[in-house]
């Protein structure tokens, strides 16, 4: 019986498990959860699991289900990794593990590729179940980034996948290049480039975070303080799913023409593109 089986092999056993194992494990008996604190996991793995678990101790959490669950839609988690890889052959380890990995039950806010490509408006979003504003990640596009560095003064495209845009936009940098690779920036306002300066305008850098789950925590802290807001004005936190309005008109669904970065594939042939680069290189130049 595996349950005979000394501690040192069980450890072995638990650290080849994917996350949804992990937690099944624990559920198991008394001995396995003892056990799985002390695993090697892969750190990627860990913070996962990590992660998880206070996802779970929360009430917030639960009370956001029922969106979460109303709306999901299967897609093929391999599938959609391979549709990336197709357009650019790197994608960050941990992005990929968290997309192959994490349960689809316990998505945060509009963060899982198994949502709908829907334009949320402000009458159709609490900043709790619903987050205003289009989850591109929904749909598998290698976008072009534009990268100004304004102390070696040039400018480029680097790869990267549009997370999120409402006021602001998200992306996830998929560039190989130890600076970028797996890193969240967020573009500033009618910003859809990422700007790298010295001095004042260094602020700009401060819109990173270090990687894919630093970003859904962070995700998460703006739903319990949007949660906190929306009590203290003594409106209610949407917990059931007819209570939820929902958009279905013909133009919920968010255009795929409407992305505002040209796919990585198609950069050199955009002729917008290739004019707003050269049109930076000529500001830089002038600094």
């Amino acid at each position: 019986m595996i349950d005979n089986l000394a501690n040192e092999i069980l450890l072995r056993i638990f650290s080849e498990l994917e996350l949804p194992g992990i937690i099944a494990s624990r559920g198991t008996c008394q001995k396995w959860r003892h056990l799985v604190p002390y695993t090697q996991f892969l750190p990627i793995r860990r913070a996962m699991l990590e992660f998880y678990d206070e996802l779970v101790a929360t009430p917030l959490f639960h009370q956001t289900r029922p969106w979460v669950l109303a709306n999901l839609q299967k897609f093929d988690r391999q599938t959609y990794l391979n549709k990336l890889l197709h357009q650019y052959p790197s994608v960050p380890e941990d992005f990929s593990c968290w997309v192959l990995e994490w349960p689809a039950r316990a998505t945060v806010a509009f963060s899982w590729p198994g949502l709908p490509r829907k334009k949320y408006n402000e009458d159709y979003a609490d900043d709790i179940n619903v987050v205003g504003g289009v989850p591109w990640m929904v749909y598998p596009q290698v976008s072009a980034l534009m990268v100004s560095d304004e102390i070696k003064r040039t400018a480029e495209y680097i790869p990267a996948l549009l997370v999120h845009h409402h006021s602001l936009a998200t992306w996830l940098l998929l560039d190989k290049r130890k600076e970028f690779s797996g890193k969240v920036f967020i573009s500033g306002v009618a910003e859809n480039r990422m700007v790298i300066a010295a001095g004042e305008r260094a602020f700009q850098l401060n819109w990173f975070y270090p990687d894919w789950m630093a970003y859904q925590r962070r995700i998460w802290e703006i739903v319990m303080k949007a949660a906190e807001s929306r009590t203290k004005a003594g409106r209610l936190i949407w917990s059931k799913v007819e209570d939820i309005p929902v958009e279905n008109s013909e133009d919920s669904m968010a255009d795929i023409a409407k992305m505002i970065a040209p796919a990585w594939l198609r950069k050199d042939r955009d002729a917008h593109a290739q004019t707003l680069l050269d049109i930076e290189r000529d500001r830089l130049q002038d600094l």
